[in-house]
């Protein structure tokens, strides 16, 4: 089935976004969107030439015309955080982005699906939400799905495993606050907590909470892994794969949220967008997750002015 994606924002992300697309073979067009034009022309070329070693047609969106009828539109842009700035002042600077970009997009691709890769993730997926009107399966993040693989690769290590045979998910907040769903958690048929200690859970999952500031440090962005991460979002929605990855969505009902708030949860993702998948969490980890949903909510509605 024809597929046409368009990423806005073509930075270190929206490029290894585009990279993963295109080596995957899975969709036939992509157009590229950003503000800085000498970049992004160069980056177009830099596809095109290497066009007999792949089947997909990569343009540059001169107008938000070019982007029309896409079937899934990827959000990156937005700006980086600056050293020592907060959370919600980074919301604040991002939520003017959004308003530039989120009623054009949704004027010309009126049935796409739309994933938000933006940070804060979870709060510029409900701007985009809200901004677009679009039903609530087809604008999501994608939330705590990277996390969820850095956790599996850190429990790979303790148990000597490949992190592909770990069932594990990171749930909430892409962030500090998030939550790993520990007894829900499996290697093969085993429980995860047949085979480490809490403590060791702890560890890995403090491991991945520094995970993009360890990277940061080294190399000053990341990019690779979240460009993977997407790709493999695609290829569930082109697919109709009915594959269920945790990803930013709303949370309100499940889990004992009360708050109308996005955060990361098990869905199941096919051509239509997410859904939601029925997700039984021990009183604990709801806890936590109703906690962190209270604090986002206030946060949204100061910064955001969502209700």
């Amino acid at each position: 089935m024809p597929s046409k994606v368009t990423i806005i924002g073509c930075g270190a992300v929206g490029e290894a976004i585009a990279n993963a697309l295109v080596i995957s073979d899975e969709i036939t067009d992509l157009v590229l969107s950003d503000v800085v034009k000498d970049k992004l022309r160069g980056m177009v070329l830099d596809f095109q030439h290497g066009q007999a070693f792949h089947a997909t047609r990569v343009v540059e969106a001169v107008d938000w015309a070019d982007t029309a009828n896409s079937d899934v539109v990827i959000i990156t842009a937005g700006v980086r955080q600056r050293e020592g700035e907060s959370r919600r002042d980074l919301m604040g600077r991002n939520k003017s982005i959004m308003e530039h970009i989120v009623p054009p997009m949704a004027q010309h691709s009126p049935n796409a699906i739309v994933i938000v890769v933006a940070n804060p993730c979870d709060f510029m997926t409900q701007l985009v939400h809200k901004m677009s009107g679009f039903a609530e399966g087809r604008v999501f993040g994608s939330g705590t799905f990277l996390d969820s693989s850095r956790l599996r690769l850190e429990l790979s290590k303790k148990i000597g495993v490949a992190p592909e045979s770990i069932n594990a998910y990171v749930l909430g907040e892409h962030g500090d606050a998030s939550v790993v769903a520990v007894h829900t958690a499996t290697v093969g048929c085993t429980l995860l907590t047949e085979l480490v200690s809490k403590e060791a859970i702890s560890e890995s999952h403090k491991a991945v909470i520094g995970a993009a500031g360890e990277v940061i440090k080294l190399r000053g962005y990341t990019a690779t892994a979240i460009g993977m991460a997407v790709g493999k979002i695609v290829e569930a929605i082109v697919r109709d794969k009915l594959e269920i990855i945790p990803l930013s969505c709303p949370a309100k009902g499940r889990c004992g949220i009360e708050h109308d708030i996005y955060m990361s949860l098990p869905c199941i993702v096919d051509r239509n967008g997410v859904r939601p998948w029925h997700t039984v969490l021990p009183p604990e980890e709801c806890k936590h997750l109703q906690q962190t949903a209270a604090i986002m909510h206030e946060a949204s509605k100061e910064v955001l002015g969502l209700e």
